[in-house]
């Protein structure tokens, strides 16, 4: 599945000098090293599991409260990864990033709106997939679940649906 990612927040947070939601987009969505100079693949440590979407253990379905146009919450993902490092924002004569531990009592969700360019019938009316399954809109860390770690707490009244 491919997904694009809404340009309007990035912009924002870029005209707002915000770095930080900019270094996780990098990191814990795309899942490569932010281009930054002073950084490189192999300069960074060793992580748990894959960064980024591909390296989501959980998906759900449906948020239980209204995003956007969606009224009902129905037409969203969320997509749960347990990242172990990170990239702050810390500028030295070396580098102006930093890799950091993440604390082991957070998740990083990825919401994403889903396309329906075709309506919500199963199969495509030119019998050619789409070329994106939706538009990632929101990423964040959440407290994850004391019962459950590798889930965000809650998530049984924030998700309508667990897919996997």
């Amino acid at each position: 599945m491919a997904y694009r990612v809404a340009t309007g927040d990035v912009r924002k947070h870029l005209q707002a000098g915000r770095r930080q939601p900019i270094l996780d987009l990098w990191w814990h969505v795309h899942g490569e090293v932010p281009p930054v100079p002073g950084v490189s693949a192999s300069s960074i440590g060793s992580s748990q599991g894959t960064p980024g979407l591909a390296g989501a253990h959980a998906c759900f379905r449906g948020l239980m409260r209204p995003a956007g146009e969606d009224d009902r919450g129905f037409d969203f993902a969320a997509f749960i990864t347990k990242p172990a490092t990170g990239f702050r924002y810390e500028p030295s004569m070396a580098c102006p990033i930093r890799q950091y531990q993440i604390p082991g009592d957070l998740v990083f969700v990825i919401y994403a709106r889903l396309d329906f360019p075709e309506g919500r019938r199963h199969n495509p009316v030119d019998g050619k997939p789409p070329v994106t399954e939706g538009v990632i809109m929101l990423w964040q860390f959440v407290e994850c679940d004391p019962k459950d770690p590798m889930l965000p707490i809650d998530h049984q009244l924030r998700f309508r649906r667990r897919l996997w």
